[in-house]
């Protein structure tokens, strides 16, 4: 339904000139993307389990990107031949939703092949079978506050190149169009690299980024400069595909089909929020300098670091909890 709704609402303003209608159809076809994404990550942990999920939720996040790349040239593309023909672009939703009706396989959600059992539950056991725990708040919150530091330090990031006199916005936009390609990399060895650092993943992750952030406006030579976006794209890469396999590991079956949806209403709304604390921290220390961006990406990641190393345990302990209560469950 969600393929449907986007094929036909992504295509339909190439027909179309009322630019109100247009605009409408641009927000089914949000809500047709908003019911394909968190199913993705919510099918992946029903079918796999331990590295191999995460294995795929890492493949999950490459193809996304090898995706939007796709379209973004498709659309650069079409674009000379008019505006409305940049809508044609979806027509490739057609060919995936092709593939989905004739090869996906029939995936019965754990938590609905259990639903007699859950009847016999007491209101008591229920409790934490359909809240969330403190960890997964933890990351849902992580995601949050991560795309509000990673968007506000990519707005500040043309200011610092061309402040520090070696870059312009136009070689700026380049390099963080880098970020795109190394994701793809990122998303097809995160598996591999779990296997080797497991939940060290993560914190190496956040270390990466935040140094990267730290040195970005000290750098001198436009070289080194996006090698350390490059670095920035594979911290970030490793620290996103963690959460969402994560999430999995510390909610109950009958959360996880609604856990991604979670995470990627957070990522929305710290990509909506991100302009807004950049323009709040400016207007309370009067200055609008990208200095003042470092600073605000670098302490929302110092203070995440921080939260991390003081909840390993709990992660751990709440690992256990969740994996015991859905093996009783199941």
């Amino acid at each position: 339904m969600g393929l449907g709704i986007a094929f036909i609402f992504g295509i339909l303003p190439f027909f179309l000139n009322n630019i109100y209608v247009i605009l409408l159809c641009r927000f089914i076809y949000g809500a047709g993307v908003g019911l394909i994404n968190p199913l993705v990550y919510t099918v992946i942990s029903h079918v796999y389990e331990g590295t191999e999920q995460a294995e795929m939720v890492g493949y999950g996040s490459a193809f996304t990107n090898i995706v939007n790349i796709l379209l973004t040239y498709s659309v650069g593309f079409l674009m000379p031949l008019g505006w409305h023909y940049s809508f044609l672009a979806y027509s490739v939703i057609l060919i995936i939703f092709i593939l989905v009706w004739a090869f996906s396989p029939d995936v019965e959600l754990k938590n609905e092949a259990n639903n007699d059992d859950k009847e016999k539950n007491s209101s008591k056991d229920n409790k934490p079978r359909t809240h969330l725990g403190p960890s997964a708040w933890k990351y849902i919150l992580f995601m949050f506050f991560l795309y509000i530091a990673t968007l506000l330090y990519q707005i500040k990031y043309a200011q610092i190149l061309v402040g520090n006199g070696f870059g312009t916005p136009q070689q700026a936009s380049f390099i963080l169009g880098l970020v795109n390609f190394v994701s793809i990399i990122t998303g097809l060895v995160f598996g591999k690299v779990f296997k080797l650092l497991g939940r060290n993943i993560f914190l190496i992750g956040l270390i990466m980024v935040l140094f990267s952030y730290l040195l970005i406006p000290v750098t001198a030579n436009i070289y080194l400069s996006a090698l350390l976006i490059v670095v920035v794209a594979f911290g970030s890469g490793f620290i996103a595909s963690y959460i969402f396999y994560e999430l999995f590991q510390v909610v109950t079956t009958e959360v996880s089909s609604k856990i991604s949806g979670y995470a990627l209403v957070a990522i929305n709304i710290g990509i909506f929020c991100s302009p807004y604390v950049g323009a709040i921290g400016a207007a309370l220390f009067h200055n609008n300098s990208p200095a003042l961006g470092v600073m605000i990406s670098s302490g929302i990641l110092i203070v995440l670091i921080v939260v991390h190393l003081m909840t390993t345990s709990l992660d751990k302990r709440q690992e256990e909890y969740y994996k015991n209560l859905n093996s009783k469950q199941e």
